[in-house]
């Protein structure tokens, strides 16, 4: 038995109905208040073990712009749930217990279980109106209709079998995270077969303990006192007498009292959980839920258990931001540890996280993304998968590889795409002298390659934006015309109507492919679609064009005086076109652009160059297609431009 997906609409931050699909192994990823915790106070509310959690209040509803003092409110929370054809014990149990409950609906081979909870806020009944609130088992088997008929009334015995174990993002582990464990562990040594002679002996050694503590002259003394104070004052005959107490002989409550203790390998000190740093208390804690929910599974099977527990059909283990208080290299262990949870048949977990050592670590299908969107006079929460390509093992291989590799993906408010670590290196010291781009989460990464529009996919479908900056590639293979030509096709299919880029492909079909200039026009009116192009070679060649007095002293480099058909063979990278027509201005800078850059110490001198410009000075000699491309960032973060006029050319 699985959790398949949660719908919700109307709760908290779900001003609309929202799908969210579930996995063995989900995470949840996107900005602050973008829902992901409300998620989870979702399934809380059907499905926590503390009846405080499932209480409905008020503030569980949403509102917008529209809704009056007294509008009536409703919100639905529903999960699905599936089992498998092949039931092992746990799905077969799920099959008994439900059995009545369970539908296989169209396309569906699997049998499904819904449950769902109905709220609804009216503002008669108090200062807070009234809330009402039921959870039912929901037998219709269309979404879209749901008749009184279908809903069955779901008692919480009923619903005990689903184990739900939420952490919060608490930043008080010692509470929030030992409340959890503690009470686990506790209800798990009391389900342990005690053999009735181990029962007698504890009781024994409990009473041995008290009497020889408070037969002590000193002690003794004590007790005697306290209870002659307590007894003059005639409090009644059924708590006449006062006696203390160091250890229980009640084995409930001398279970309630297990303390852990840990002893140091280096001075064997003896320390408590309280001793313990933040970290090393979230760290021991989420063992310990390992630790159980691997008992609970492995000890209740057994032909003798020696534990008398009822296995859960489904246990669904959510920990927010796991990365709290926690050291980067030990998440790597703590995901490690998540990952053994989902290697047990009835349990599935849920992470929460804005880390990117987190997320790298995590297959992409099993990402939910995150965000606030707009629509008309709302502020709603949506979800989204990761999309990935379908059916081509390479453009799948490269996204999925990619997302992992460069997780900050999924945290930024904007994406540039460049072709390698120069575009890195120059980008990122371009956005670092305006401080407007410099504190927005700006991520430039070096994925433009022949799959950028796979890419383009991705982040479309998390309603990031993005711009990319390619090289166009003049005189090299496959570059020039065709990379124009790749690039317009890919850019009309998410813009069929654009007048604009048919024309422009127009215009590149009638072209000569040896008029570099005509190229360089059409490249810059792409800029409008957020495609920039460094020309007429490559970003490096751009870069040397701008600042060539300081690329060459700073980098000590001399020209390599072939002739000009090896010029170009080196800086074109072997097979090119037959008669590129660089300026011979252009080929003189390429004697100096293959020493610089075409050995090994590319980023390297990318690097030292850009430090040893004075801010003034890069932004008065900057490129225009990177002037323009840091405009056209500005503009998607709606940040002011100025108005400047720059020469196109």
């Amino acid at each position: 038995m699985r959790l398949r997906t949660l719908n919700i609409e109307g709760f908290r931050s779900f001003g609309e109905k929202t799908k969210i699909d579930f996995s063995k192994e989900t995470v949840f990823i996107g900005g602050n208040g973008s829902g992901k915790t409300t998620a989870l106070v979702a399934l809380s509310k059907l499905f926590s073990p503390n009846s405080s959690d499932r209480i409905i209040e008020k503030s569980d509803f949403y509102v917008d712009s529209t809704d009056t003092a007294d509008s009536e409110k409703h919100f639905y929370i529903e999960a699905v749930f599936e089992l498998d054809n092949a039931l092992n014990e746990s799905d077969d149990k799920a099959n008994a217990e439900y059995w009545s409950k369970l539908l296989i609906t169209d396309g569906q081979s699997k049998p499904i279980l819904k449950v769902r909870l109905e709220a609804t806020w009216t503002a008669q009944g108090g200062i807070d109106g009234t809330v009402d609130w039921n959870t039912y088992f929901n037998e219709s088997p269309d979404e879209s209709k749901i008749d009184d008929k279908d809903k069955i009334l779901a008692k919480r015995s009923q619903l005990s079998s689903i184990q739900f174990i939420y952490i919060p993002a608490s930043r008080n582990p010692e509470r929030q995270l030992s409340s959890a464990s503690e009470g686990l562990i506790s209800k798990l040594i009391r389900e342990v077969n005690w053999n009735r002679e181990t029962k007698e002996k504890i009781n024994q050694i409990s009473k041995e303990l008290n009497e020889a503590f408070w037969n002590e002259k000193g002690s003794k003394s004590i007790q005697e006192c306290i209870s002659k104070e307590w007894a003059d004052l005639g409090a009644g005959s059924r708590f006449s007498q006062a006696k203390a107490s160091v250890s229980s002989i009640d084995l409930d409550r001398l279970i309630r009292r297990i303390q852990f203790e840990f002893r140091s390998n280096v001075t064997d000190n003896v320390f408590t959980v309280d001793e313990m740093s933040d970290g090393v208390k979230s760290l021991f804690y989420i063992s310990n839920m390992v630790s159980i929910l691997k008992l609970e599974q492995g000890l209740a099977t057994e032909d003798n258990p020696i534990l008398n527990v009822e296995k859960p059909m489904l246990t669904i283990f959510a920990l927010e931001e796991p990365e709290n208080h926690i050291s980067p290299n030990l998440l790597g262990k703590v995901i490690n540890k998540i990952k053994e949870l989902n290697h047990l048949i009835n349990v599935q977990t849920v992470l929460t996280s804005h880390s990117p050592s987190i997320v790298k670590r995590v297959a992409p299908e099993n990402i939910r993304f995150f965000h606030l969107k707009s629509k008309k006079l709302k502020i709603v929460s949506e979800v989204n998968n990761i999309s990935l390509p379908v059916g081509e093992d390479e453009r799948y291989k490269f996204v999925s590889r990619a997302v992992q590799v460069f997780p900050e993906l999924y945290f930024s408010k904007l994406v540039i795409l460049g072709e390698g670590e120069s575009e890195k290196i120059i980008l990122s010291r371009l956005i670092s002298i305006y401080p407007e781009l410099n504190e927005n989460e700006i991520s430039i990464v070096p994925l433009a390659g022949r799959m950028v529009t796979s890419i383009w996919d991705l982040l479309e479908s998390l309603n990031i934006k993005y711009i990319t900056l390619l090289d166009l590639d003049y005189g090299r293979y496959l570059g020039g015309e065709v990379r124009i030509k790749y690039i317009i096709e890919e850019l009309r299919l998410r813009n069929k109507e654009s007048e604009k880029l048919n024309k422009i492909g127009e215009e590149l079909n009638a072209l000569n492919d040896t008029n570099k200039e005509k190229l360089i026009e059409l490249t810059i009116q792409l800029q409008d679609y957020g495609v920039f192009f460094s020309s007429p070679l490559d970003v490096d060649f751009m870069m040397l064009q701008s600042y060539k007095k300081q690329y060459i002293s700073i980098t000590n480099s001399k020209p390599r005086t072939n002739e000009k058909s090896k010029i170009l063979d080196r800086a074109l990278k072997g097979k090119r076109m037959e008669k590129p027509d660089y300026s011979d201005d252009e080929i003189e800078l390429m004697k100096y652009y293959n020493t610089i850059f075409l050995g090994r110490g590319k980023p390297v001198n990318h690097f030292l160059v850009l430090q040893s410009i004075e801010d003034k000075d890069l932004k008065d000699e900057l490129p225009i297609q990177l002037n323009n491309l840091i405009e056209y960032a500005k503009k998607q973060l709606n940040i002011e431009v100025e108005d400047k006029k720059n020469d196109q050319k």
